[in-house]
């Protein structure tokens, strides 16, 4: 009896987990987390995760050319930034150019 009620609990608290659409996945149209997460779900996405879809910085600084200040011009310490600095996996972005600059940028 108590080994169907665990299995029953266990079922529907991963129904739970499975129905919670953080805002990453919102943002990336539901696809599927092994999409970035290519070591596992268990592990974090590495940066090129990024890149194999939306392309390097100096792509997206192409697409960000319309705004005054372009979040994604390269200067430096260029390398040492990285998409997640801005773009937060599975919690609210953050506007990391803040930390130098005054943007008032709003990050998606």
């Amino acid at each position: 009896m108590y080994k169907i009620i665990s299995v029953i609990l266990l079922g529907a608290v991963t129904a739970v987990f499975a129905a919670v659409q953080t805002p990453e996945v919102n943002k990336h149209g539901g696809m599927d987390c092994a999409v970035c997460h290519t070591a596992g779900v268990e592990n974090p996405a590495p940066a090129e995760a990024c890149e194999d879809c939306h392309g390097g910085f100096a792509d997206v600084a192409e697409l960000t050319d319309m705004h005054e200040f372009n979040p994604h011009a390269p200067h430096e310490p260029y390398n040492e930034i990285s998409c997640t600095n801005c773009h937060a996996n599975h919690k609210e972005s953050v506007n990391y150019c803040d930390t130098c600059h005054d943007t008032g940028l709003k990050v998606p």
